[in-house]
């Protein structure tokens, strides 16, 4: 298929699922689930689009791992791979400032396949990983002094979003300030990330030169994004919403993070936005229900649930056939 057909519903498939029906060898419930989802790719009902992120979340497993999940991927993808988070939250901004409205469809892209994965090329994708987590070091540390600021008995042990996001209202800031400066100046110096000189673009600094050069943004639409910003943060940018919201819910649990967390939340920020169904582990589910995400961004989750995985069968089978 040069494009997905309308009617093409598409699932995302975490790290645990793709794990789970590698090892499931041949037997059981989730080789039940990985031949439906083959027979439905097949027949052009479903597709299950790469996570940009896949390759570096799984860079640091032994190589037979990545290569098995990726051969998992590369025939339920067919060829499709999510955007990843700087390229989904700019074209999201893009549409805000030009008023067009995107369609789960326009967050995937048909790209080449990458080589047969060996030592090499895992070598290179590690150090991609190291640099990310360079990049999210500055969240990371806002959102650990988050978690340190929420006593346990501040809040209540059930899910109940914070009066306003604390994450949001960082990430609002930085972005107003240098969008500022940009229209003020006319120009901004890309910075560093977590410390003077990196050669990691702080992630503000990424949006704006992706949207200045990629999407070819206008003072006037430069104006118009600001402003949007300024009077309802980014409840309109999906990946960026949906990153923030996850985070302030792991300050909720005084869950202290790591930058493998934050990869994590990049990948469920660019593919919930996509997802007609989502396959995750049963915290990632939990998050996503009590938060409300699932709900807002019409998604059906389930996890590795006896009971969620029946359900998913049941699900998948009317779906799958010719």
């Amino acid at each position: 298929m040069n494009s997905p057909d309308p009617q093409c519903r598409l699932i995302y498939l975490d790290q645990f699922a793709a794990s789970s029906m590698i090892d499931s060898q041949g037997e059981g419930v989730w080789q039940e689930v990985e031949g439906l989802l083959r027979e439905g790719v097949a027949n052009g009902k479903l597709l299950c689009p790469i996570p940009s992120e896949h390759w570096l979340e799984t860079a640091h497993r032994p190589l037979s791992v990545m290569q098995q999940q990726t051969a998992l991927f590369n025939g339920l993808s067919g060829g499709y791979h999510i955007l990843g988070a700087p390229f989904a939250a700019t074209k999201a901004m893009s549409a805000r400032m030009r008023g067009t409205v995107l369609t789960r469809y326009d967050y995937i892209v048909k790209g080449e396949v990458r080589r047969e994965l060996d030592a090499d090329v895992q070598q290179r994708l590690r150090s991609e990983r190291d640099l990310l987590g360079i990049r999210l070091n500055p969240a990371l540390e806002d959102a650990n002094w988050i978690r340190s600021r929420t006593r346990p008995g501040l809040v209540a042990n059930k899910w109940k979003p914070f009066s306003f996001s604390i994450s949001e209202y960082f990430a609002k800031q930085e972005f107003l300030e240098r969008l500022n400066t940009l229209l003020e100046v006319g120009g901004i110096r890309i910075r560093g990330a977590g410390f003077p000189g990196s050669d990691v673009a702080h992630w503000v600094d990424l949006f704006l030169e992706i949207l200045m050069k990629h999407h070819l943004m206008t003072t006037s639409e430069a104006e118009r994004l600001y402003n949007e910003v300024k009077q309802v943060g980014f409840a309109n940018i999906p990946p960026v919403h949906i990153r923030n919201t996850l985070v302030d819910h792991m300050a909720h649990r005084h869950k202290t993070e790591t930058d493998g967390d934050h990869i994590d939340l990049l990948r469920m920020s660019t593919a919930l936005p996509v997802a007609h169904i989502a396959l995750v582990d049963g915290p990632r589910k939990q998050e996503l229900v009590e938060t409300g995400l699932a709900v807002k961004y019409g998604c059906r989750v389930f996890s590795g649930r006896s009971v969620d995985l029946a359900e998913l069968v049941a699900t998948l089978e009317p779906l799958a056939v010719s």
